[in-house]
């Protein structure tokens, strides 16, 4: 359940590193079930990667949403070693609920067009059910 004390400036912390670091995915796909039946499936997640896990840590106990995944350090082009990366991620209603409260405090054009597009979908989902 989404904590209903949010301060707005973690709101809009949250909003300023989405739009600078994050990655925002609402997308439709044909499935096939087992017997071959092709149905509509629908992805919307956020992802936010970092290495600096603090940060990440804290979002995800802020809003208590999400999952944190790491990543381990891997060989860059370079042929250096890279840090290892934390992952916030967040799906389906939960990012739903997320993008409710950061919307406002997006400013990221192509990211506020997704971030609509996963808000209306679910509101459409709730008002039909």
């Amino acid at each position: 359940m989404i904590n209903d004390g949010i301060k707005i400036s973690d709101k809009a912390y949250t909003a300023g590193f989405i739009d600078g670091e994050g990655y925002i995915e609402s997308v439709c796909r044909l499935k096939k079930n087992g017997r071959g039946v092709a149905y509509p499936t629908h992805t919307h997640r956020i992802e936010v990667c970092n290495t600096d896990f603090g940060i990440l840590q804290r979002l995800q106990q802020t809003f208590g949403l999400g999952t944190l995944v790491e990543r381990p350090s891997r060989i860059t082009v370079n042929g250096n070693q890279s840090k290892p990366q934390l992952m916030w991620n967040v799906r389906g209603t939960k990012a739903y609920e997320l993008l409710k409260m950061i919307l406002p405090f997006m400013k990221q054009q192509s990211k506020i067009k997704t971030a609509n597009k996963i808000i209306k979908y679910f509101d459409e989902k709730i008002k039909n059910s």
